[in-house]
């Protein structure tokens, strides 16, 4: 089983552009739906991460090499800036927040990427500065068993069970959901259902099933780019789950919106949501792989491609750039709106494009002048040059 070895596939920033803006229309109340953002984060990761390993095995490194190679880039790609931010943000709540002592409560589980966990506890209080983090702590999770996987099985058979999981994975989330209602006392949640529905939805195990999507789509990526039917065969898959999904469970929660809602729970939708947005995600990846035009064409503009390839700042600037500066901002902005007779520009819209374009901004100067220099330094250590397409593929 073959994976191509070109280092970076064209479209795959811009499908990260995607992704990010979704989330952050979400988390702006403007996209019901933006939370799926994540998801298409988890298979592209998926897909990226397996193409890596593969290329360094198929090279014939010795499994030590491959697994130092392998974390010697996460780490540079991700800790530098994630570290960074858990520090900035904590010195802002030190400095800044009344509750300074609850806040700083998450910080150990923040370190150790177990963040998600946390969140499924009854003790949690919603945290404005590290909300969003749990889902790096569901990737780094993944990274910590998948290469190994894949060294131990090999590509094929990994790949079987890979479709295994895509099965197994929707029967995890239904035991998840059972079990976590089970275990918590009606007493300390005031509304169980939506707990039981946010235990399926940041349980890492629970969302496996969508890195191993994009890892199937890699493992298979030769074939997949010479198939002319592989793209109008996932798209139909995905198409025929989401209107089925959307005519059933719309039915049953009063409309479509509420079917597609986060934190999802009631009739077993918390089991299958998952595995709709997943393929759904999964056949925009095959779309760009195949070179479907009109979507190529948007992921390889050279805004989306550039915010694509910032995505991780942005994603972890956004959140308390959006509620904290944001919202600490609004009634400062509201004001100055309505002495300068402008009071129209108060309004969801006007909030989204300025404290969004401040974060693009950011993201921007921490991938210039902090992350990038942090990669180099990794293939440094890696004893690599650093090819403009390798910066992007790590």
């Amino acid at each position: 089983m073959r994976v191509p070895r070109q280092s970076h596939v064209p479209g795959i920033d811009g499908l990260r552009c995607l992704a990010v803006a979704a989330v952050i229309l979400f988390h702006a109340h403007v996209f019901r739906v933006g939370w799926a953002g994540v998801w298409l984060f988890f298979v592209i990761s998926g897909f990226v991460i397996t193409r890596s390993l593969h290329a360094d095995i198929a090279a014939g490194l010795p499994a030590s090499e491959v697994f130092r190679q392998f974390y010697l880039k996460r780490s540079f790609r991700i800790l530098p800036l994630y570290l960074g931010a858990v520090l900035v943000f904590s010195l802002m709540i030190s400095s800044f927040s009344a509750d300074r002592g609850e806040k700083l409560q998450h910080l150990p589980y923040l370190l150790t990427f177990t963040y998600n966990f946390y969140r499924l506890g009854s003790a949690y209080i919603h945290n404005d500065y590290f909300g969003h983090f749990w889902s790096l702590s569901v990737e780094e999770q993944f990274y910590l068993v998948y290469p190994t996987l894949l060294i131990l099985l090999g590509a094929t058979r990994l790949s079987r069970a890979l479709l295994i999981g895509l099965i197994a994975v929707p029967l995890i989330r239904l035991i998840v959901s059972l079990a976590y209602g089970a275990a918590t006392p009606a007493a300390a949640i005031p509304d169980l259902a939506a707990w039981r529905g946010n235990a399926v939805y940041q349980l890492s195990i629970a969302q496996f099933d969508a890195f191993a999507c994009g890892a199937l789509i890699a493992l298979n990526e030769t074939r997949i780019r010479a198939a002319r039917f592989a793209l109008p065969a996932i798209a139909g898959l995905a198409l025929t789950a989401l209107i089925i999904y959307a005519a059933l469970y719309g039915a049953l929660f009063g409309g479509p919106a509420e079917a597609f809602r986060v934190n999802l729970y009631g009739y077993y939708g918390e089991i299958w949501l998952y595995s709709v947005v997943d393929l759904v995600a999964a056949a925009l990846l095959v779309a760009v792989l195949t070179g479907w035009r009109p979507l190529l064409w948007l992921c390889t503009l050279r805004v989306p491609r550039y915010i694509g390839r910032i995505s991780f700042g942005i994603y972890v600037i956004h959140f308390p750039m959006m509620e904290v500066v944001g919202e600490r901002s609004r009634p400062f902005l509201q004001q100055l709106f309505e002495r300068q007779g402008l009071s129209f520009l108060d309004n969801p819209v006007t909030y989204l494009m300025l404290f969004g374009g401040l974060t693009i901004f950011l993201a921007h100067l921490s991938y210039s002048r902090y992350e990038r220099p942090m990669m180099r330094l990794g293939r440094r250590l890696l004893g690599r040059s650093e090819p403009a397409a390798a910066s992007r593929a790590i």
